[in-house]
Formats: C-alpha cells, structure tokens, sequence
C-alpha cells in the first residue's frame, strides 16, 4: 500500500482513515498488553507534542512501519 501525503504532520484520526484502522486496533498497537504502557511509538513515527496532550503522525515513516508489518512489499 502506497499512498501520497502533503508535507504536513497527521493527526492519528486522519490516518486511521486513510489506511481504514479502527479504533480498537489503534489503541492496540499504541498499548503493551501485558503491562498497559505505551510502546515506543517513534518506530510507528508517532510524536507528541512538547508541553501538550496531542499527538501527531509522521505519514511516511507510519506508511513504512505499517507495511512491514502487514508485509507488504
């Protein structure tokens, strides 16, 4: 899966809708199961925000993460 960005930072709900995730699976792939902390989301290219409550998506590093994983090539 290849898709075209602008040069902007994502909010997660955008590109929940662009690659179609649920709000169920998001909140599993941010949260280790076994002792409910987050992972380390800057492999997935989530940041947050210094001093703020919002997080942004770094697009292209999400689009290469998520391919990996789904393995595609």
């Amino acid at each position: 899966m290849n898709l075209t960005f602008e040069k902007r930072w994502y909010s997660h709900h955008e590109i929940m809708k662009l690659f179609g995730i649920k709000d169920k699976t998001w909140r599993l792939w941010l949260y280790d199961k076994k002792t409910g902390k987050k992972k380390d989301l800057n492999q997935m290219g989530i940041y947050k925000l210094p001093g703020s409550k919002y997080w942004v998506v770094n697009p292209v590093v999400f689009q290469d993460w998520f391919n990996e994983w789904i393995g595609a090539q």
